[in-house]
């Protein structure tokens, strides 16, 4: 199995007011796992959902720069980056990216197929920065 570092824009603190964005962030979660593992992958979800959570919440630069290195860390024992980019590509995911592309770790771009069919309210899916 190939070690898959998994970026996606999950969005905690969306999830939190409004639960029917939890419930289809819930099933995009087990979508692309499935995914990654269908192909034979051993996917770990790269977190960046915590890293915009703690930015939401004005956490302090010395935590932000923590959490991102403990990112680089799981991304250097990686063997491919994969962005998963149906609910959009934030500046802290393209900071990994860039990360992988300069240690010459493979980044693949991915989107699940008929995500947004797939959802109960397709409203809930959050527009990031692209």
């Amino acid at each position: 199995m190939k070690r898959a570092f998994v970026l996606t824009s999950l969005t905690p603190a969306i999830a939190v007011r409004d639960p029917s964005g939890y419930k289809n962030e819930l099933r995009y979660a087990q979508q692309f796992l499935l995914d990654s593992l269908a192909r034979g992958e051993a996917p770990l979800h790269g977190a960046l959902d915590m890293l915009r959570l703690l930015c939401d919440i004005d956490a302090d630069q010395a935590m932000v720069a923590a959490l991102l290195e403990a990112q680089a860390c799981w991304l250097d024992a990686s063997d491919v980056c994969i962005v998963y980019s149906d609910l959009g590509i934030t500046p802290g995911m393209m900071l990994i990216i860039e990360l992988a592309r300069s240690w010459d770790i493979p980044v693949e771009m991915r989107a699940i197929p008929d995500y947004a069919a797939k959802t109960d309210n397709t409203d809930a899916a959050p527009a990031h920065v692209h």
